[in-house]
């Protein structure tokens, strides 16, 4: 296991980080030398692939021989993008790791702008010669549900030469995220403040989680003040980067032969639309468990006026729960042995192996993610401070890296992924999991309030705010579809109303709150966010399957982690026993929510 460290107020440069909290790049690449050459040799591969290019309806060996040597190139290519954006997240400032990140992300563009054959290629093959190919040689039965995946979006692609300049133009295309990105991780910078005791405190990306969470109501609205109005300082050029991708969505929708750029989203993904309306839907009309929810917490915090800072710490108080890297790691294999050897065999290489980068650094990424790609191991980005809100998402990441590492155990390269709809599942079956067991392994109830409060928390987090976000995505993509500016006092307006809705009466308006758009990274993501409860919803259907079922259960879950994308996700999920295309998991999910909260009570 790891060994403790000490938290430190001030952010260290990358170079002062002790390598032992550190991920293990070096299990890609031994060196700069290595990565170069694999560079090198990748970049020459391209050209001998293009040269299959109008050949691929010739015969079924030059088919497999082009397929065979396509996914192998692919392959590298990931392993590569993988690396460079690994050491452009642990430091953002270093220029030569930004510059290696640029060059491989450049080639990619340039690499599906050469492929753009491919597609074409695929899509205009009779359908009876592409049947007697599969009939004639048994190795292209392995891409049987790779051709179904192209020629399904044949209505929706471009000629050939259009989709090649499309994709030579999105690095311009895209420059809103990276614009924003840069802003976000390297450019944005937070006031410190004083608390009522005259206390400074320093504001980052990942000190704000602790210090909004904070007991002293100083310190959140301080905290709260100092991050916002650094967004509010430049939201003209934020409503700038978001609109310009806003529109960008919208355009490749329209030129696709979409209705919107939601129906794109979710028509990539083999996503029914219904699933996103139904979401909506079932939230908006149980937002009077959230205001509910919303007055327990004014009255417990006992607060004559609540401000959108006071939804944050915890109601329970007196209850001091903080944990070392050690002690989570042993917290998180505890928690999660339910899943049987299987999988805790394998999570334990992520505490043995450096799977995880766990220390806060200057210019390093903020948030928390799971990385990595067919060919490497899984990577976790985190910022720890020891919170619990830092174990769950430690749970959470592992989540995300124990479904890749399962299915790149199981599936060849071409199913060796899973769509966004499914990749918050895994993640928060984890959580689910974590709170089952915390509430067993503290007694005292104090500490078990403690964690219940937690565990609704996450709930509003992620069904009620990621709801919340999925509205305003919406109503920003209609808006510029009907020809709205999008301008920063229109992006404010409209964010600040449906957050009021979301919170109910009991929530005061703060001017500083409808800045908050401003620094989701999600939003240039192309309606993402909604996945996060859709997944939440069917995480607490596996786990509270796992945890009632037992083996049975268990055998079910490992069945999706292993599918990757070797069937749709609507699909995948069913064979598990879980349905997303009906209401009930979110209802059933909402009903524990407010279990809980009548628990808290």
């Amino acid at each position: 296991m790891i060994n403790k460290f000490k938290l430190s107020n001030k952010q260290p440069l990358r170079s002062e980080v002790n390598e032992k909290y550190t991920w293990n790049t070096k299990a890609i690449f031994s060196s700069e030398k290595e990565f170069e050459k694999e560079f090198i040799a990748v970049r020459d591969e391209l050209d001998k692939i293009c040269k299959f290019a109008g050949r691929l309806g010739e015969k079924s060996s030059v088919l497999n021989e082009f397929l065979t040597k396509l996914m192998r190139f692919k392959q590298r290519l990931d392993v590569l993008l993988i690396y460079v954006h690994l050491l452009k997240d642990q430091d953002t400032g270093n220029s030569f790791n930004q510059a290696n990140f640029t060059k491989v992300n450049e080639f990619a563009a340039n690499v599906n702008a050469a492929l753009a054959f491919v597609k074409a290629e695929l899509m205009a093959m009779d359908e009876s010669k592409l049947s007697e190919f599969l009939a004639e040689n048994k190795n292209l039965q392995l891409y049987k549900k790779w051709f179904d995946n192209i020629r399904r979006l044949k209505k929706h692609t471009l000629s050939e030469n259009e989709e090649k300049l499309l994709a030579m133009l999105s690095p311009i295309m895209n420059t809103g995220s990276t614009v924003f990105a840069a802003l976000n991780n390297a450019d944005i910078s937070f006031e410190s403040f004083a608390d009522a005791n005259g206390n400074i405190h320093e504001v980052t990306h990942s000190s704000y989680g602790r210090l909004i969470e904070s007991p002293d109501r100083s310190i959140r609205a301080g905290a709260f003040k100092s991050l916002h109005t650094s967004y509010k300082n430049d939201i003209n050029t934020f409503a700038a980067t978001l609109g310009s991708i806003v529109k960008l969505h919208n355009l490749d929708a329209k030129l696709r032969g979409f209705g919107s750029a939601r129906e794109a989203a979710v028509f990539k993904n083999h996503i029914p639309e219904d699933v996103y309306i139904n979401l909506l839907k079932t939230i908006n009309d149980n937002l009077p468990l959230l205001h509910e929810y919303v007055s327990m917490r004014k009255n417990k915090l006992e607060l004559s006026d609540m401000y959108p800072y006071d939804l944050y710490p915890k109601i329970i108080k007196d209850v001091d729960m903080s944990f070392t890297i050690e002690k989570a790691a042993e917290i998180i294999c505890e928690a999660l042995n339910p899943l049987g050897e299987i999988y805790t065999s394998r999570l334990k290489k992520a505490f043995t192996d450096k799977w995880i980068d766990w220390v806060d650094n200057k210019g390093k990424r903020s948030g928390a993610y799971s990385s990595g790609c067919y060919g490497t191991n899984p990577f976790i980005l985190l910022s720890w401070q020891g919170t619990l809100s830092n174990l769950f998402t430690l749970a959470h990441e592992l989540g995300h890296s124990m479904h890749s590492y399962l299915t790149w155990e199981n599936q060849p390269y071409p199913y060796a992924n899973y769509c966004i709809f499914l990749a918050e599942i895994a993640s928060t079956t984890n959580e689910n999991l974590l709170s089952n067991y915390l509430l067993k392994k503290f007694t005292k109830p104090e500490e078990r309030a403690f964690i219940a409060n937690h565990y609704l928390d996450r709930i509003k987090a992620t069904m009620f705010r990621q709801s919340q976000f999925a509205e305003f995505e919406q109503e920003i993509h209609r808006a510029d579809q009907n020809e709205i500016v999008l301008t920063a006092d229109f992006l404010c307006k409209t964010y600040g109303d449906i957050n009021q809705k979301y919170y109910g009466p009991s929530l005061n308006f703060d001017a500083n709150i409808t800045y908050e758009w401003a620094r989701i990274p999600h939003f240039y993501y192309n309606f993402y966010v909604y996945q996060y409860a859709t997944g939440f919803a069917a995480a607490t259907a596996f786990a509270t399957a796992i945890l009632n079922e037992g083996d049975a259960a268990v055998k079910r879950y490992l069945g999706f982690l292993s599918s990757g994308s070797s069937k749709d996700p609507i699909e995948t999920l069913q064979a598990a026993g879980v349905d997303m295309t009906t209401p009930k998991p979110i209802e059933n999910t909402l009903k524990v929510f407010k279990e809980y909260m009548d628990k808290l009570k």
